[in-house]
């Protein structure tokens, strides 16, 4: 009982952690570009490419770590011919193609955050 836990556990982080990480990198990332532009944020020196360059890197590792979970669940899927049913065997290959793409929008979201110009009043 407690290995089959793991291994739900396991699958819908693989399924799901890349999903969150982009949105928490996409939810913090604004609040650190509108922080910067306030006169508080200007006050108080807040760098902001060393905060999305962290952000990026830590939700990138987060995005790492849900396709490394949806590939130990799909390896332990196939060496054990899967459940009954084959969800986890239907649900494991696509946290890995999930998580591949949030970590691609993770890393286009740094880049284009730490490149592009900042506080720009229109």
């Amino acid at each position: 009982m407690r290995g089959r836990l793991s291994i739900e556990a396991l699958v819908w982080f693989g399924v799901g952690g890349g999903a969150l990480a982009w949105a928490v990198q996409l939810v913090l990332g604004a609040e650190v570009e509108e922080t910067h532009c306030t006169p508080v944020g200007r006050r108080w020196g807040i760098d902001t490419l060393t905060w999305e360059i962290a952000l990026t890197a830590g939700c990138g590792v987060v995005a790492l770590a849900s396709a490394a979970a949806a590939l130990l669940v799909y390896r332990e899927a196939r060496r054990h011919r899967g459940d009954r049913r084959g969800r986890i065997a239907f649900l494991a290959p696509g946290g890995i193609l999930a998580s591949g793409v949030f970590l691609a929008l993770i890393l286009l979201g740094g880049i284009g955050a730490s490149v592009l110009e900042t506080c720009v009043q229109g």
